[in-house]
């Protein structure tokens, strides 16, 4: 799994998706927590790209992971 898969998962997970049904899409898509770091993030690309997931830069991706494994 990507990082930015990791990071919509989490998403899903925020807007309340518990492994059961399908996943709020639109509620992951209408986030109003514009304040959260993943945010930019949470529809699984990177929002410089242009439609492609593409790879964020390893100093990034270091500290996504270490937000989401470490709180």
């Amino acid at each position: 799994m990507s990082l930015l898969q990791v990071v919509r998962e989490h998403c899903f997970e925020c807007q309340g998706f518990n492994g059961q049904g399908s996943k709020p899409v639109k509620a992951v898509r209408e986030c109003p927590n514009r304040g959260c770091r993943f945010y930019p993030y949470r529809m699984g690309r990177r929002p410089d790209s242009k439609g492609g997931s593409g790879d964020i830069a390893e100093k990034r991706k270091r500290a996504l992971v270490e937000t989401i494994l470490f709180g």
